[in-house]
């Protein structure tokens, strides 16, 4: 993420000099990948996954760094409930933020076979799921794949 924003950065400078448009800000906040899992040395944090939930660590270049925890009930029948929490740590003002949601998923491909139902296990089978986010007052209804929104409404 570095090397593109300072790529980014030297496009701007140089479009600057020549009088053309140019960016004034980049994004430059790491999100965690597509499906979900951050990988130790590929990402600059780290996710471990059980049947109960998840917890991801991801650390910005600016020295925030963003937490997501996950809750998952057992499974009934191919529905799970869940809670989540996603939050940021700035540790040179010492302020943290913490937001919440929760919901309910339905395995899409459930039963009968050991290696789907391990995956819907650990939350990273696909999941049509309805999302109640209070703070934003709505509710969502996704289609996800590995902890990762696949269709979005």
């Amino acid at each position: 993420m570095v090397v593109t924003c300072e790529m980014a950065q030297g496009s701007a400078v140089l479009a600057c000099r020549e009088g053309k448009p140019f960016a004034t800000s980049y994004d430059c906040r790491r999100e965690r990948p597509k499906f979900g899992i951050l990988v130790p040395g590929l990402d600059p944090g780290f996710s471990i996954v059980t049947p109960f939930g998840s917890i991801d660590v991801l650390a910005q270049g600016d020295s925030r760094i963003d937490a997501s925890i996950k809750i998952n009930t057992p499974s009934l029948g191919g529905y799970q409930a869940f809670a989540e929490a996603q939050g940021s740590y700035q540790p040179e003002s010492g302020s943290m933020t913490w937001d919440y949601d929760g919901g309910i998923q339905y395995n899409l491909f459930g039963g009968r076979r050991e290696v789907i139902d391990l995956m819907n296990q650990y939350d990273i089978g696909m999941s049509g799921v309805s999302r109640v986010r209070p703070a934003q007052r709505r509710t969502e209804f996704n289609i996800e794949v590995g902890r990762g929104p696949l269709l979005m409404n």
